[in-house]
């Protein structure tokens, strides 16, 4: 009950975020993670909607992959106002290598812990994260074919650019998509057509070779 009087009070006092999006707290995209073809596990992308986190007002991003020998999930605490990370906690289990870490963001610095350890990383800039980056291109996005955007990762910056329509089966339909891919080809993005723009494929977001996700189903 706390939570659903929490949520309510956030969307009345951040008025017109939700709206801004055309989409409500609670949107669930469906992956199956494909490697070299073969189905390895599966994956969610929740938009959680408005939640205070260390006493920010943020927009809470919930990924999540689990497969044979690997879970990841991603608690993704981005700005209402550009959709740029503040927070990320990281809860994996890799071959039984268990880690929680928590990432803070800010304008020239990751801080990232784990456990009582503690580094920093310098960064000119803001440093952005994948799953942040495709909501704000939904939501911010021009969709115009050639548009070039830089994006900064922790460990690596590269250019994407939206080269073309395509069309694709996903879910059992045809959809017509946008396509996305950065210089280095190591990520590759297609949002549907519609006014939602959802992401119906990503390769390169989850850190296995030749691995994609590939959308199943769409809950709002």
């Amino acid at each position: 009950m706390r939570r659903v009087l929490l949520s309510l009070f956030l969307m009345m006092a951040l008025p017109g975020i939700c709206m801004a999006w055309d989409l409500k707290p609670g949107e669930k995209i469906h992956y199956k993670i494909q490697q070299i073809g073969l189905k390895t596990g599966n994956a969610t992308l929740i938009f959680a909607g408005p939640k205070v986190y260390r006493k920010r007002h943020t927009l809470l991003i919930i990924f999540e992959a689990k497969g044979f020998n690997f879970f990841d999930e991603e608690r993704i605490y981005v700005s209402p106002g550009n959709f740029k990370p503040l927070f990320v906690e990281r809860n994996l289990n890799i071959f039984g290598k268990k880690e929680r870490i928590l990432e803070e963001y800010s304008d020239g610095h990751i801080k990232i812990i784990k456990g009582k350890n503690q580094q920093t990383i310098d960064k000119a800039g803001w440093t952005d994260n994948i799953f942040a980056f495709i909501y704000r291109y939904r939501k911010q996005g021009s969709f115009k074919i050639g548009d070039t955007l830089d994006i900064h990762l922790p460990t690596k910056d590269m250019t994407v650019k939206l080269l073309r329509q395509d069309s694709m089966n996903v879910a059992g339909k045809k959809q017509h998509s946008f396509y996305m891919e950065s210089d280095s080809g190591n990520y590759k993005i297609w949002f549907d057509a519609s006014e939602k723009k959802i992401p119906l494929r990503i390769s390169g977001a989850i850190k296995m070779a030749n691995t994609v996700m590939v959308m199943t189903k769409y809950e709002e």
